[in-house]
C-alpha cells in the first residue's frame, strides 16, 4: 500500500495571527507536538517539506534520525495573506471588519490586500500533490506543511468546494495520511488517536 502523510507543523512561538508567508519557529509545545503524533508511524521512505522553518525544523531531524531523504518543495509553502500577514483577526477586524468578514465567507473572491488569491494558491498545491502523488506510487511519502495546503488537497481529495474549505479542521501537528490506492484519508491528533477516517 502506497501512502502519502501530510504533516501539519505545531503549534508556533507568538500569538495567533495570518502569518501564511512569515518565517516563525516551532514553540517547544510544537514541537514536542510533532514528535508526538509520529511515534507511532515510521514506515515513510521519504520527507518532503515546506521551505518554511515551521516545517523544515521538524523534517530535518526526523529525516535525520530514520535516515531518509529530504526534499524541499517551494510549493508547499502556505498562502500569502499580503498586509495581513503578522496581524491578528482582532487586529485586521478593527481596520476593516467587511474585509475580513468578506474573506471568511467567500475567500475563493475576497482575497487579502495584496495576499495571493485561493485560485492561485490552489492550482500550486494541487500542482505539487500531483507531482508528489505520481512519484510515490511505490513508496510512502511523508510531507511536511501547513494547514491551508493540507486543506486544498483533502478538498481535492474529498471533491468538496474550495471555497468550503475553512471549514475542514486540520489541527496543529494532524496527520492525514492518504492511500493512494483507494484514495482513502485517516487522521492522527497529537495524542496518537484515530480520530476520523474519510
Amino acid at each position: 500500500m502506497s501512502r502519502v502523510g501530510l504533516l501539519r507543523h505545531g503549534q508556533v512561538n507568538g500569538v495567533e495571527c495570518f502569518r501564511g508567508s512569515m518565517d516563525t519557529v516551532l514553540s517547544q509545545i510544537g514541537t514536542e507536538q510533532m514528535w508526538q503524533t509520529m511515534a507511532t508511524d515510521s514506515q515513510w521512505c521519504k520527507v518532503i517539506t515546506s521551505p518554511k522553518a515551521r516545517c523544515t525544523e521538524f523534517a530535518r531531524h526526523y529525516a535525520k534520525k530514520h535516515a531518509l531523504a529530504m526534499d524541499v518543495d517551494t510549493a508547499l509553502r502556505e498562502i500569502c495573506f499580503g498586509e495581513w500577514e503578522g496581524q491578528t483577526s482582532a487586529d485586521i477586524y478593527a481596520k476593516d471588519p467587511d474585509a475580513l468578514s468578506l474573506f471568511w465567507r467567500a475567500p475563493l473572491t475576497n482575497t487579502p490586500p495584496g495576499g495571493e488569491s485561493l485560485a492561485c494558491f490552489q492550482s500550486r498545491v494541487l500542482s505539487a500533490w500531483q507531482r508528489i502523488a505520481s512519484s510515490s506510487a511505490e513508496k510512502n511519502v511523508l510531507v511536511v506543511t501547513h494547514g491551508g495546503v493540507i486543506r486544498i488537497i483533502l478538498s481535492h481529495l474529498l471533491q468538496r468546494p474550495v471555497e468550503n474549505l475553512l471549514k475542514l479542521a486540520v489541527p496543529y501537528a494532524s496527520l492525514h495520511i492518504v492511500n493512494l490506492e483507494t484514495q482513502k484519508v485517516t487522521i492522527n491528533c497529537c495524542n496518537g488517536k484515530l480520530f476520523k477516517a474519510v
